[in-house]
């Protein structure tokens, strides 16, 4: 029996119903039942937690001048959760959801991209964006969270601090530290889609050196859902529908980290080989593969000069590889292409970074941060292999050396930002600051901040934010080339959004938080593809101004001993430049999740997102994609043998019938999402 879709209201009551029940006597021990009372100020968890994110130095959540989410290392293991967007779609304001080549797109506040370039990833306060698509998602949308403490989501603009991306959210994962990890932890799973995995987790400190890492490997065939028609059917050439998407994957992901007196030098490698899913010309096939390689080191180190100055220096290399080998079209396309319509680009790109900040306590109520940041960024082995011509489609002799779709190219980057703090009184904060960047291919910009904390009362809390970032041309948008449905245009601007907020937080109980926000995003200059005047489409900065205002509430409930629950509702009004509608994008969503430790040795943890009806674009006479519910639901089995416990995970528990929007005239309906399935783990530590 399918699990019907129900008013978030109904959802909301029995949400309520459920947590009063399971709080009731014969669930909680009376020592339980007595803290529930205590008022004492260690269940101000919410607000008195410490962040980095917002300020790039640590402040409590109330104080911080930004709206921030956390996730903690025990909620995301509690909900199951495997990979980054299992755990991102949890949180007020952001949606995840797949696209026509496998990799998922991180919506937020209503601006959804192919390449969700408008959002700026972090490990440990290192951008891991990729300069050729200017998104992380490629990579890091299916990264795994064994090796995590906390992530701290950041939503509004980060570009006064982070510069380029940080233009809708700042995402910061923090991994563990040695002394946490304190041991080795050794994971198997298996499940649906002949899914196979293993993660080993190691840290300990010997003296005053640490050393923390992990392995983590997967193997999988993936979902491998039904498609009646794709692009080729339509247009009546030969097609492999009806049949399964291609959504195999084999990846790897290693880590090692290494710290000794304010000294640390991180490390991380990440290979993986995908199927296409659909496929880049929304044509089905067996043939495509995409392989990505990104290896990331960073060395740094942290120093006090004085009790009042502090100073923090860092070093980077990254390089990411991209190779696709794309079926565009199958066997027997127009009559001329026997093997198919196959393309291979790829590319290389390689970044060197330097960073030094200062701290400078001014007085025990104003700290003054400074900072440089230096990028040389290098694409290089750009090159296109093909049987066709990109150009007039026709074919070429052989599997050979095509007209290329990229260029290999330069770009240098200077920033310098600085940010002053003053605590006003005990209640007061008050955060300014800004930030100027300087491009060698389009120019420079500059991006300040601004933000205003007041604790009005002991319970009730209020920020008044403002704040605008800017997102830099990657370089697909700047230097594609024999492309013509997508050219690219080396006179692009930034695009730029202002930004205004304003957060309520209230303490209801001890035990019991609500915090409601308002925002409004002015973004000017998107980069859009359109036509030319010769018939191509090129990319190109629209005129006028997208609006988008809303709203996003989280009420929070933790007492000690793992009994933790939240709901969180958002709404959003998005209008294009011509003040339509955006289409794709769910005015009202919402996520519920309970987590009960039932006994000493089952934990049980529910999770349910609800997504509302998403409206086509204008000239689509298709009917809106409807709303859905899909629920997952946790179970650990622990303390039975000592260091050893077992989690399932039932994922779309009431086996869901949903989809993601697709593009008009590009498949049969929409992008088709895996029904119920599930996943069996087993952790030993030693």
């Amino acid at each position: 029996m399918k699990f019907k879709i129900m008013k978030f209201e109904n959802i909301i009551g029995l949400f309520l119903i459920f947590t009063i029940s399971n709080f009731s006597p014969q669930v909680v021990y009376a020592s339980e039942l007595a803290l529930l009372n205590d008022m004492s100020e260690e269940y101000y968890y919410f607000l008195e937690e410490e962040v980095v994110t917002p300020t790039k130095t640590p402040k409590p959540i109330r104080k911080a001048p930004a709206i921030v989410t956390v996730i903690s290392q025990q909620q995301i293991k509690d909900m199951g959760a495997q990979t980054l967007s299992n755990v991102l779609e949890t949180i007020p304001g952001i949606s995840i959801s797949i696209m026509r080549y496998g990799k998922f797109e991180i919506e937020v506040r209503g601006i959804k991209t192919v390449n969700s370039e408008k959002v700026l990833l972090m490990l440990d306060g290192h951008r891991v964006n990729m300069p050729l698509t200017g998104g992380a998602p490629y990579l890091f949308d299916d990264m795994p969270v064994d090796n995590i403490e906390k992530i701290e989501v950041v939503r509004g603009p980060g570009s006064a601090l982070y510069g380029t991306g940080a233009f809708l959210t700042t995402i910061n994962i923090i991994s563990q530290k040695p002394e946490d990890i304190d041991g080795v932890r050794v994971e198997g799973r298996g499940g649906s889609f002949d899914t196979w995995g293993a993660n080993i987790l190691f840290g300990n400190r010997i003296g005053e050196v640490g050393i923390s890492g992990s392995i983590d490997f997967l193997d999988t065939n993936g979902p491998q859902v039904w498609v009646a028609k794709d692009f080729a059917n339509l247009i009546g050439q030969p097609s492999q529908a009806p049949d399964t998407t291609n959504d195999w994957l084999k990846k790897k992901d290693l880590s090692l980290n290494l710290d000794y007196k304010g000294i640390y030098w991180r490390n991380r490698y990440v290979e993986k080989n995908r199927g296409d899913y659909i496929g880049v010309a929304s044509n089905l096939g067996n043939k495509s593969e995409i392989k990505l390689k990104q290896g990331i080191s960073v060395l740094g180190f942290k120093y006090s000069l004085l009790p009042e100055l502090d100073i923090k220096a860092e070093a980077s290399l990254d390089q990411v590889e991209f190779d696709a080998f794309w079926e565009a079209f199958p066997p027997g396309f127009l009559g001329m292409f026997p093997d198919g319509v196959l393309g291979n680009p790829q590319t290389k790109n390689r970044t060197l970074g330097a960073e030094i900040q200062v701290d400078y306590e001014i007085s025990e109520q104003n700290l003054l941060t400074l900072g440089w940041n230096l990028e040389r960024i290098k694409q290089f082995d750009t090159k296109h292999t093909a049987n066709f011509d990109p150009n007039t489609l026709a074919p070429l002799s052989s599997f050979q050396e095509a007209p290329n779709w990229n260029k290999n190219v330069k770009r240098n980057i200077w920033a310098l930002y600085v940010q002053d703090g003053w605590n006003i009184t005990d209640d007061i904060s008050l955060t300014i600051g800004g930030r100027y960047d300087h491009y060698s291919d389009f120019g420079e910009t500059f991006n300040p901040r601004g933000g205003l904390t007041w604790q009005i009362v002991q319970p009730l809390g209020v920020k008044l934010l403002y704040g605008s970032a800017f997102r830099a041309p990657n370089f697909e948008q700047l230097y594609n080339i024999n492309n013509p449905a997508q050219l690219g245009n080396k006179d692009l601007d930034p695009e730029k959004i202002t930004t205004y907020e304003i957060e309520l937080d209230y303490q209801i109980m001890p035990q019991l938080v609500l915090r409601v926000n308002y925002f409004n995003n002015q973004i000017k200059d998107l980069i859009v593809v359109a036509p030319t005047t010769a018939g191509e489409l090129r990319f190109e900065n629209n005129d006028g101004t997208t609006k988008i205002y809303g709203s996003e509430v989280e009420l929070q409930y933790q007492v000690k001993g793992g009994y933790y629950g939240y709901v969180n509702y958002t709404y959003l009004n998005p209008k294009d430049e011509h003040g339509r509608r955006i289409p794709d994008v769910a005015l009202h969503r919402g996520n519920l999740g309970l987590n009960l430790p039932l006994t000493k040795y089952i934990n049980s943890n529910t999770k349910l997102l609800v997504m509302g009806n998403r409206y086509r674009a204008e000239g689509d006479t298709r009917d809106k994609l409807s709303s859905h519910t899909v629920v997952n639901q946790s179970v650990i089995l622990k303390n039975l043998l000592d260091n050893f416990e077992i989690q399932a995970t039932a994922f779309n528990l009431f086996d869901e019938d949903y989809q993601d929007p697709a593009p008009a005239n590009t498949i049969t309906g929409d992008y088709p999402r895996p029904g119920i399935h599930f996943l069996l783990e087993a952790r030993y530590t030693f």
